[in-house]
């Protein structure tokens, strides 16, 4: 969306505003399909780490017993929940 809107702006008669409007529009196009083709990239990486059932801080151990965590509340979901208590304080409320 705010690609769409530096394009727009692209038309534009200063010619300083229509270089940084060109500039800023590829280098967040350019960022964007970074972050695209990164993310998928370690996350199949992980995948085959997990399967190949090797270790997440020494990849190069393999273990014999290990299974992934079935735990119902991890620590993900345990620290969102106290943000959201901390943010339903009055401190937060507007």
């Amino acid at each position: 969306m705010l690609i769409a809107a530096y394009v727009l702006y692209f038309k534009q008669i200063f010619p300083g505003l229509r270089s940084f409007c060109v500039a800023s529009s590829i280098a967040m196009a350019v960022v964007y399909l970074l972050q695209i083709t990164w993310f998928v990239a370690w996350a199949t990486l992980d995948e085959k780490r997990i399967r190949e059932k090797r270790d997440g801080i020494l990849p190069c151990l393999t273990l014999e017993t290990w299974e992934r965590e079935r735990d119902e509340r991890g620590w993900l979901k345990i620290a969102f929940g106290k943000v959201a208590v901390i943010q339903k304080t009055l401190v937060f409320k507007v």
